[in-house]
């Protein structure tokens, strides 16, 4: 009788509907990851590229959709928000991949503007957490802000000089893509890594996988720089 009641014990939680959106949120994730991973190793624009990014960006949305619902059953607006930069971030990478001829839709302006006004609250509620001397969350949340808001704001004076074009659309897919593989990275390490410091499980892949971001772009955009310069 031992095994039956510690089962029911075990399972209860999972029944009930925060159970079971964080039991696909557990699966989405550890999914998403191993996407993540495949696609960024494999070679760019390759078959397993587009494969295993496609499968990222479908889990990575689903998961953050769920991560929205779970924040309003049990109210966590440091969450919401964190979700909503995280769905940023893929939804961007994804549409600057599909959408070939560069040029915004009412879609991508609503999301820049969207994420503009979210970071707008994170900064803000960042600031005010730090003046009342309080070590958490206020750096994860002015961090995550100053990117977020900085993304948008570029991508509004993008769209309004018509939208990406050639090397610089593929450098806002995989910057944006590797930005959401760090979101998904980041709720691995805060969840599983209880042994480093919290703002270091918040931040650390941020800061891990940032120098990487930053060298795609370089290789991506030297080509065209050397064009221009010759």
């Amino acid at each position: 009788m031992a095994l039956p009641t510690a089962l029911t014990s075990l399972l209860t939680p999972l029944l009930t509907p925060y159970g079971l959106l964080l039991a696909c949120h557990v699966i989405g994730g550890t999914l998403a990851l191993a996407a993540g991973l495949t696609a960024m190793v494999a070679v760019k624009g390759g078959l397993w590229h587009r494969r295993a990014g496609r499968i990222f960006a479908v889990a990575m949305l689903a998961i953050v959709a769920d991560a929205l619902v779970m924040a309003v059953l049990k109210p966590n607006a440091f969450l919401f928000l964190v979700g909503l930069f995280s769905l940023y971030l893929v939804a961007v990478g994804w549409r600057a991949a599909r959408l070939r001829d560069g040029r915004p839709r009412r879609l991508d302006w609503a999301l820049a503007a969207a994420m503009l006004s979210a970071a707008s609250v994170m900064i803000a509620w960042g600031l005010l957490q730090l003046a009342r001397g309080e070590a958490f969350p206020g750096p994860v949340l002015l961090v995550f802000g100053l990117i977020g808001g900085g993304q948008a704001v570029a991508d509004l004076r993008l769209f309004r000089r018509g939208g990406p074009q050639g090397a610089l659309r593929i450098c806002r897919h995989l910057g944006h893509m590797t930005g959401g593989f760090v979101a998904a990275l980041t709720a691995f390490t805060v969840v599983n890594a209880q042994f480093l410091p919290e703002l270091a499980r918040w931040l650390g892949p941020t800061l891990l996988l940032a120098p990487v971001i930053v060298w795609w772009r370089w290789r991506l955009r030297r080509p065209a720089q050397r064009r221009a310069a010759a």
